[in-house]
């Protein structure tokens, strides 16, 4: 490949910020939640799009509109959650052009093994400064914060890739069946599950519009059964959405740090707080205030004398850290905040010769 293809390829993935397509869609999810005389005159209202004219279609029931809702947040985050893996996973790797290392990486299950890793052994500390931020310190990074702020940072974006990694690995049956053929069934209606103890206490197990969903195994690779497994997940759309602007911004500094290497621009990155990410995580959980997470059984069989046996099912129960103090009741993006990232001698001169390797003036190497 010609050396100066790298910088072109450059000069266009680090174009536009990548955080715009979330943003977007979070407005267009979040924008259901208006008042339902302003929901109908919008859905009434006729629409042109190119040459074609939509005309305005029966109003969905509330029951329907919250089914749609939990099912796109399920794929949102799970959207979200794969984009800020790859290019962080593209980043790390030094690629001469992380785009064209993304475009590579065509084998899900190779992807997924990298993952499943991160999850297992922990996504490093210094792989996440260098990463986000282009050091191991602020002073290294060209930062404009203090180590303090700069470690909390690195500790506060290690969990959240944790908490988007683990989840993107465990429920991948359900965003499947959310994404492809529409297999994730919402409730017909607001529903709720109780558990009442020996002694009498009552527990919401879950309550709203879960999703339901058949598969061949329990869980991710894990043991399939003759007859199948049904999954029922009560998912949080709040949650969801905070956790996909969260990594928006993630997503962001990744690239702005990018940016900055390949093509020796500052920017102003995102530094995070622990607090910041606990309430975007736990926060959702602690406001619902409901045990169960998802619900499997196997589905029923029949035996050779015409019996049914017993059935089989597990609880997955929402997790909330042992040391979580509980949500503070401050507004989103608290915890959040901009500091501008400086190029270094270093960046100029990477950039420089991707810069140097290009054709002369006028003539590209790429055909648009």
């Amino acid at each position: 490949m010609h050396p100066g293809i790298y910088a072109e390829l450059n000069e266009t993935f680090y174009r536009k910020r990548p955080s715009l397509f979330f943003v977007l869609q979070l407005v267009t999810l979040t924008s259901w939640g208006v008042d339902a005389e302003a929901r109908q005159a919008f859905i009434d209202r006729e629409r042109k799009f190119g040459s074609f004219t939509i005309g305005g279609i029966q109003m969905p029931d509330e029951d329907e509109i919250n089914g749609f809702l939990v099912a796109q947040g399920v794929i949102a985050f799970h959207h979200a959650a794969e984009t800020a893996l790859r290019y962080y996973f593209a980043h790390h790797s030094g690629a001469k052009s992380p785009w064209l290392h993304m475009s590579k990486e065509t084998s899900f299950v190779k992807f997924k093994r990298k993952v499943e890793n991160e999850v297992k052994n922990g996504f490093g500390h210094d792989d996440i400064a260098r990463v986000f931020y282009g050091g191991t310190t602020s002073k290294e990074s060209a930062l404009d914060s203090t180590e303090e702020q700069f470690e909390e940072s690195v500790e506060a974006l290690g969990k959240l890739l944790y908490f988007a990694a683990e989840r993107y690995l465990s429920e991948s049956f359900l965003y499947n069946a959310a994404k492809h053929g529409l297999t994730a069934i919402p409730a017909s209606g607001f529903s709720s599950l109780h558990y009442t103890s020996p002694e009498g206490q009552e527990f919401d197990l879950s309550y709203g519009y879960p999703l339901t969903h058949l598969h061949t195994k329990d869980k991710p690779q894990g043991v399939e059964s003759d007859t199948g497994y049904v999954t029922t997940t009560s998912t949080l759309f709040d949650q969801d959405l905070v956790v996909v602007y969260i990594l928006a911004r993630a997503l962001d500094t990744i690239w702005i740090n990018g940016r900055r290497k390949h093509l020796g621009q500052p920017g102003r990155v995102t530094m995070f707080t622990n607090d910041a990410v606990d309430v975007t995580l736990y926060g959702a959980i602690e406001s619902a205030r409901q045990l169960a997470r998802s619900m499997t059984w196997e589905l029923q069989s029949i035996l050779k004398d015409g019996t049914i046996p017993g059935m089989h099912g597990s609880l997955n129960i929402q997790f909330i850290p042992e040391d979580w103090k509980g949500a503070t009741g401050e507004p989103l993006g608290m915890g959040l905040w901009e500091t501008s990232l400086e190029v270094r001698p270093t960046d100029e001169e990477n950039a420089k010769l991707e810069q140097n390797a290009k054709l002369p003036d006028g003539q590209h190497l790429l055909p648009f």
